[in-house]
């Protein structure tokens, strides 16, 4: 009898450590999923961080390539209108003076836009006249001094420059900066007519003072020599 309660009772403790044990390894199990779960989520929230890191890097990459396309479309479109101003302005010098030799400076080479080399109809030289053309947003005032050094460079007589933008506090349309003639597109032409005729002018009286009164540059036969004479007499 007394075997039977031990034996009853070893068997009771052994049904108390396995079920102790079963509970110990629930819980373990229990944590050790929790973990995993803890992990996952970790990783997920990790890979989503870093997808939204991606894709903020994506969007602001693509500002920035938006940005500058706007930019060198812009730069594009000022370039092309100033390269439209310069055409034009150049073929209206070409139709108001056919006797003068109207030179374009290519581009990326040193220089004026447009050289206008003032000549009597039979070919005599008179002057130089440097042309740059601006149609831009802003006025600079590096411009006049470059244009100044441009024609020292080619011994030119006359710079001039066309624009649609005006230094600050300038009044008019056509007027003297810093030693630089300032005009806007539509008093161009005129403004060429005048300084033209100055060159020429002066081209006239130094070959009178030089040559004692003799006709200016042609014969006396000649028709355009007699009427200089006439009007400057």
């Amino acid at each position: 009898m007394r075997e039977f309660r031990e034996e009853q009772l070893k068997l009771r403790e052994d049904k108390r450590r396995l079920e102790e044990e079963k509970k110990d390894f629930e819980i373990e199990m229990q944590k050790k999923v929790e973990e995993k779960v803890k992990e996952s989520l970790e990783r997920e929230d990790e890979r989503h961080r870093l997808k939204e890191l991606e894709n903020e890097k994506k969007l602001q990459d693509a500002i920035k390539a938006n940005e500058e396309l706007r930019r060198k479309l812009e730069q594009g479109s000022q370039q092309t209108q100033g390269e439209v101003l310069e055409l034009d302005f150049e073929n209206a010098l070409v139709s108001e003076f056919p006797d003068d030799e109207i030179v374009a400076v290519a581009k990326g080479k040193n220089g004026a836009d447009i050289r206008q080399i003032v000549k009597t109809p039979k070919g005599t030289t008179c002057g130089v006249i440097l042309w740059e053309t601006k149609r831009v947003k802003a006025w600079a005032n590096d411009w006049p001094e470059k244009l100044k050094n441009d024609l020292r460079a080619e011994k030119a007589n006359i710079p001039i420059i066309v624009t649609n933008v005006f230094p600050r506090g300038f009044k008019t349309n056509m007027g003297v900066f810093e030693g630089v003639w300032i005009v806007g597109y539509s008093l161009g032409l005129p403004l060429s007519q005048l300084m033209r005729q100055r060159l020429i002018d002066v081209a006239r009286e130094k070959y009178f003072a030089q040559n004692n009164g003799l006709i200016f540059f042609e014969p006396l036969q000649n028709a355009v020599a007699k009427q200089m004479l006439q009007n400057g007499s």
